[in-house]
């Protein structure tokens, strides 16, 4: 069925199923003629009966019904009534031969999409293309609608549940047509003392920036922005917004939009970010001042015990040549008391000079080491056991070790460590012989060594103690050395990065552990 529209061109629908109200054959056949006439697949069906048709508008086997007025027992308005009441979208056209247009005007009225006289059939086409037009428009209308309203349902949800307040002005006045309700309550004002009201009559923003001047800026500009904005709400509480404003249009009229953030909570905390920053460069700034001072303090210390063990030196050692002297030339000649004394004085003045040597060495660690490089602990260890050989012999000591690493360290410094450890393991020992054994496990990013022996143990509340400066367990007499040896232990071990402690209980060995980096 070819159709030319007003414009002169001609549109023809792929198919088209028409369901004719007729109760005359010969017109339902002259109708029939006039479509297929057009060209393109038009299938009929041609029915008087009102069952017929209702079966076909349930099954929606039609896209357009001709009816003709008058039927046999119903008529045309009886069709719309029962096209009304199955719901259906479906155009129908009145055609008939008879009637006037006083009865055309009222089936229009009644819901027909258009009505032809039979004695004019050139019209029916364009009748029946009109009705599918006007029926795919209003589904199109009907979609845009159904969209529209889900859109503005969604913009009401967010509007009523935004943690924003949300103001909507009307641009050229600046009165407020609507307020969410988060606004409402951060401003202490029900919704409808704000509405109707100009933006700068509200209590809270008459004196932050809403004034008239402030308004025009806006229209001017369509968009200002407040990022710190100072309010007081009605009930005197201080906050602070961000503010910012947008004019946009709405089917051809011009809004604002005010978006309102409580940001008094993130001022806050940026505030309490701003102090506590300060304290912490105060604190960083303090924190170098007094590593500044200790790294000062530190090397005076390290050369006033090097100037003082050094300048001890000489009067000790002339302290004990002249006391040995008199050791020599006086011993048995003088009473018993007297050689007693010059005991005393050689011993003291021998183990002055053992002290400042020792205290000498300690100073020594961090002043006087070497550069670190990558360092054998085999090489070392088996150095450090080499020094201690008539100690090893002496005591039958047995001394082993699992395989040890390579570690960034000081050699020299390293043999110290495991010298004065295995060192300790054979001075302190009960009767039967010393059983040494050094391991090194990896951790994470370092190594851990363990010095383990079967001797004397130590006490645990004695663990930290006998790392300090000259901190002695036991007598010279059952154990000699100054006290000193597992403070330079230590101190080396700290400056590799490490750290050291130990395991142990009295009379079940103990075991020295102590950490380099990997």
């Amino acid at each position: 069925m070819d159709v030319t529209k007003p414009d002169g061109t001609t549109v023809s629908p792929p198919s088209l199923r028409v369901l004719m109200l007729e109760d005359n054959p010969r017109d339902a056949k002259l109708t029939a003629s006039v479509l297929e006439r057009g060209g393109g697949r038009v299938q009929f069906e041609v029915t008087d009966s009102q069952k017929v048709f209702q079966e076909r508008l349930e099954r929606a086997e039609c896209d357009v019904v001709l009816a003709d007025f008058n039927l046999r027992n119903w008529t045309a308005f009886d069709a719309l009534d029962i096209l009304k009441q199955s719901g259906k979208d479906i155009p129908l056209i009145v055609v008939t031969g008879t009637q006037g247009e006083e009865a055309a005007a009222e089936c229009i009225k009644q819901g027909a999409a258009d009505f032809v006289l039979k004695d004019r059939p050139a019209r029916l086409p364009m009748a029946i293309y009109r009705a599918l037009e006007n029926k795919k428009l209003c589904e199109e209308r009907t979609r845009t609608e159904e969209a529209l309203r889900a859109s503005e349902i969604q913009f009401r949800r967010l509007f009523e549940t935004a943690k924003d307040g949300i103001l909507i002005l009307d641009a050229d006045t600046g009165e407020i047509k609507d307020v969410n309700p988060f606004l409402s309550d951060l401003l202490d004002f029900p919704r409808a003392d704000l509405l109707g009201k100009k933006l700068w009559e509200i209590g809270p923003l008459q004196d932050a920036l809403l004034s008239k001047t402030s308004f025009e800026d806006l229209q001017s500009k369509g968009y200002v922005r407040y990022e710190h904005l100072p309010l007081e709400t009605r009930k005197g509480k201080r906050v602070e917004v961000e503010f910012i404003s947008n004019v946009y249009s709405v089917n051809q009229l011009k809004v604002i939009q005010c978006n309102i953030r409580d940001i008094t909570e993130r001022k806050r905390a940026e505030e309490a970010l701003e102090k506590r920053t300060r304290e912490l460069t105060y604190s960083q700034e303090a924190l170098e001042q007094k590593g500044q001072e200790l790294t000062r303090s530190n090397t005076e210390l390290q050369q006033f015990a090097y100037v003082a063990s050094h300048d001890l030196q000489e009067p000790l050692r002339t302290m004990a040549s002249f006391a040995q002297l008199l050791q020599q030339r006086y011993q048995g000649k003088l009473d018993a008391n007297a050689d007693d004394f010059i005991h005393f004085i050689v011993d003291g003045a021998t183990r002055m000079q053992g002290l400042i040597q020792d205290l000498l060495a300690y100073s020594r660690v961090g002043s006087r080491g070497k550069n670190f490089v990558p360092t054998d602990c085999t090489t070392v260890f088996d150095q450090a056991v080499a020094n201690l050989q008539m100690a090893v012999t002496e005591s039958g000591a047995v001394v082993t070790h699992d395989s040890l690493p390579t570690v960034q360290g000081d050699g020299a410094q390293l043999i110290q460590v495991f010298q004065n450890l295995v060192g300790n393991s054979l001075k302190f020992r009960d009767s039967q012989a010393p059983r040494i054994h050094v391991a090194a496990e990896r951790k994470a990013s370092e190594w851990v060594f363990a010095v383990k022996d079967n001797g004397i143990g130590i006490d645990p509340q004695y663990a930290d103690r006998i790392f300090e400066v000259f901190q002695r367990l036991h007598n010279r007499t059952e154990y000699p050395g100054s006290g000193i040896g597992l403070a330079i232990t230590k101190k080396i071990v700290e400056r590799h990065g490490g750290h050291i402690w130990v395991e142990s209980q009295p009379n079940q060995g103990a075991t020295f552990f102590f950490t380099l980096p990997a």
